[in-house]
């Protein structure tokens, strides 16, 4: 007899295409065998062939035989789950970072030197951290709703449920998030700005406000509050307005820095999402005592992360 295996669809798997989470279920199958199994019958939803399009809902039963139900690169039980991460050994705990959680999203406290993606990052924490607690799921993972640089610190949000990921992901398209930025420049900004460029990577047009808090030593403590998010753009607008961060060799800052100071501060949201307005982020320790030495104590009272 055939080998046989049931999925059964969740809350956070409702509405997502067949095919889709059959790639999730069974990652080394190739696509054009996923296909011919639907085809043939191989893959029935409900007891039923069904086209690879069609939208899944909560409750429904997958039944997959033959050679793919004997398939070892599902997670027992149905419920995919991504691999725990390599290293991590001194990489900090995700409690640890939790500015906010709720039921659909989290907000961390990014540190320095972290990345977002990738081998040992921040998503690796993220999904190790939740896999206890989410509700199980065939394709639903949770991921970064927006990016940061390695070394960016501050403010980054990440999904918890399908539902979260979605309507984050609509109020940044639709530009009801707003952002602020701490960032350290070389050379003095004066009052506020707004920059907007030609940004050389994708050929669109990024714009950003800029507002200085403070000047010292030939250097601009600044707020800024992008309006687009384009990739690495505060960075590289400050370098196309000759006043790259200081510290960000690759931009061409001076190097009176070893690091560039770039801290997502605050998130505003409008209107209210889940019932949050509005999170805010403290600086690392590192970047406070640097703020200090180069302007002095009394500027921290004004930030906006306090």
């Amino acid at each position: 007899m055939s080998p046989e295996r049931e999925f059964q669809v969740r809350k956070d798997d409702a509405g997502r295409r067949l095919d889709r989470i059959l790639r999730i279920l069974f990652p080394r199958v190739p696509l054009g065998a996923l296909y011919r199994a639907l085809r043939v019958g191989q893959v029935r939803l409900g007891g039923r062939r069904c086209r690879p399009d069609r939208l899944v809902r909560e409750g429904e039963i997958i039944t997959v035989r033959g050679d793919l139900a004997s398939s070892d690169e599902t997670a027992e039980g149905g419920a995919a789950r991504p691999a725990a991460q390599p290293g991590g050994g001194t990489r900090p705990a995700l409690e640890a970072l939790v500015v906010h959680r709720n039921p659909h999203f989290l907000a961390l406290n990014k540190p320095r030197g972290l990345p977002t993606h990738g081998r040992d990052s921040l998503e690796g924490i993220v999904r190790r951290g939740l896999s206890a607690d989410l509700p199980p799921s065939l394709s639903f993972t949770p991921g970064p709703l927006h990016r940061l640089d390695a070394g960016t610190t501050g403010l980054i949000l990440f999904s918890a449920s399908l539902e979260g990921s979605h309507a984050v992901t609509a109020a940044f398209r639709e530009r009801r998030v707003e952002k602020t930025y701490l960032a350290v420049f070389d050379g003095l900004i004066r009052g506020e700005a707004t920059w907007r460029d030609v940004m050389e990577r994708d050929g669109k047009e990024g714009s950003m406000a800029v507002s200085s808090l403070a000047h010292a030593k030939g250097l601009t403590l600044a707020l800024c509050r992008p309006a687009t998010g384009r990739y690495h753009q505060i960075r590289l607008q400050g370098a196309m307005h000759g006043h790259p961060l200081c510290g960000d060799r690759k931009h061409g800052g001076s190097p009176r820095l070893p690091w560039f100071l770039l801290h997502c501060a605050s998130i505003r949201f409008c209107p209210p999402l889940f019932g949050v307005a509005s999170l805010s982020a403290p600086l690392p320790p590192d970047s406070e005592r640097t703020l200090v030495a180069l302007f002095g104590r009394e500027v921290l009272q004004n930030l906006p992360s306090r």
